[in-house]
Parts: C-alpha cells; sequence; structure tokens
C-alpha cells in the first residue's frame, strides 16, 4: 500500500512527505522540503520542476495520509499496573504516588496516548510518553484511578487501579517545660503547655487533652500529669 509514516518510527532519522505544495499548480514559492521526525533535517529543493503537469508534487498511486495498517484496526490493551495498598502518608497533601501504564500495549505497534483520570476528572496526561508513568499526590484514603490508553484510531481500552493512602504514624507530643517540674508545696500548679505535630495532619497542638486533676500541691510528693493527641486515627500519649 501506497502510505506515508507517522514519523516517529524508531531509528527514523528523517522523513520528507514531498506534499507541501499542490499538484499540478504553481508551487515554485516552494523551496524548503520539510523534515517531519523531531530531527528538523529540513532540505533545501533545486532545480525541481514545480510548475504545472510536470510538477514534482504530481505523485501517481495517490499516497494515503496517515498511518499504514493491514488490516482492521485492533484496540490496545490498557494496564494500571497493580493495586498499592499501603501508601504511607508524607505530607498534609497525602503522598506522592507513581502510576504505571507501561504494561499497556497495541497489537498493531501503534503509538498510544496515555490519560489517568480519578471519579472522571483528569489527574495526569494526556501523554504519548511511551514510558507512561506519572507521579500524583494523593489524600489520606483510597483511591480508584482510571488509565485510559487510546491508538488514536478509534481504537481505546481502560483499566483502573486502586491506590491507598495510609497513616501509621502516631501525632508526637512535646513538652514546652521542664519535665520533671518542681512546684513550691502550696502554691498553685502552673501548666507549662505542650506542642504536638502530625506528619499528616500538621499541628495539633490544639487538640491536646491535658490531665493535670490528681496535683495535689497542698501535699508533697510525685504527681503524673497526661498529655493525649488524636490525629482521628492513632492517639499519641504523654506523662
Amino acid at each position: 500500500m501506497n502510505c506515508e509514516l507517522s514519523g516517529n518510527e524508531s531509528g527514523l532519522l528523517a522523513y520528507y512527505k514531498f506534499n507541501q505544495g499542490i499538484a499540478g499548480d504553481n508551487n515554485s514559492g516552494e523551496t524548503t522540503l520539510n523534515d517531519e521526525t523531531v530531527n528538523s533535517n529540513d532540505g533545501t529543493l533545486a532545480n525541481f520542476a514545480l510548475n504545472g503537469g510536470a510538477s514534482n508534487w504530481v505523485l501517481a498511486g495517490n499516497p494515503v495520509s496517515g498511518l499504514c495498517t493491514t488490516g482492521p484496526n485492533q484496540p490496545p490493551t490498557a494496564n494500571a499496573g497493580p493495586d498499592q495498598s499501603s501508601v504511607e502518608c508524607t505530607g498534609t497533601s497525602g503522598a506522592s504516588v507513581t502510576l504505571d501504564g507501561s504494561g499497556s500495549s497495541d497489537p498493531d505497534s501503534n503509538p498510544l496516548t496515555y490519560t489517568w483520570r480519578e471519579g472522571g476528572t483528569i489527574i495526569a496526561g494526556p501523554t504519548t510518553d511511551p514510558t507512561s508513568t506519572a507521579t500524583v499526590t494523593l489524600a489520606l484514603g483510597s483511591h480508584t484511578i482510571e488509565l485510559t490508553v487510546d491508538d488514536n484510531l478509534s481504537g481505546a481500552a481502560t483499566d483502573e487501579v486502586v491506590v491507598t493512602v495510609v497513616d501509621t504514624t502516631p501525632p508526637a507530643i512535646t513538652l514546652t517545660g521542664d519535665d520533671p517540674q518542681t512546684i513550691v508545696l502550696g502554691l498553685p500548679y502552673l501548666e507549662l503547655g505542650a506542642t504536638a505535630t502530625d506528619t499528616c495532619d500538621g499541628n495539633l497542638t490544639g487538640a491536646i487533652v491535658i490531665d493535670s486533676s490528681n496535683v495535689n500541691t497542698g501535699v508533697a510528693g510525685s504527681y503524673t500529669v497526661t498529655y493525649d493527641v488524636s490525629d482521628g486515627l492513632l492517639m499519641r500519649r504523654l506523662r
């Protein structure tokens, strides 16, 4: 079949279509032969008959514009990679996750376009990068991500991957005063305070619950004050 290449074939150094002009017309203004690859190896036309029926733009066989196929187009296969069930939260925005669609393929070896969506919203792509990976930030919780691969010839396929961002690290509490704290017998107890931070939830100082109810400054002895804070999943207690 007489047909064009796509221009991105492996190892292709230059590709000239000879189709800038109009067949059988006056093309004397066409002096550059365009390289259709990314290499931009444009050529200069010299001593070409560019006018009338002898125009070099006239080619028997009527080349077909577009990709060459030997039969009906076959749809691609999408592969969104294995589920990621325990991605640890690394910040208040969640976790950075790599989505990998490199297992996708096309039986006709057509170049594919990769698009990642969550809930119908595009979160990465579309891209034609054959490595087909994307890095996205996902919040704490479970996410169903859909990969669509398209061969741009009316063939498309989808696959899903479930990514679960988890929080297995409890918040940290830091006392702002002395530990142990010394109080003169008979004087009132003075709370020196504490701060709390969490990898996923950030500053939790305002959520600290302090219990100093058993402190009796009228009786000499050692007393324990407890500091509790929770990030909604895990709790930290400091005594």
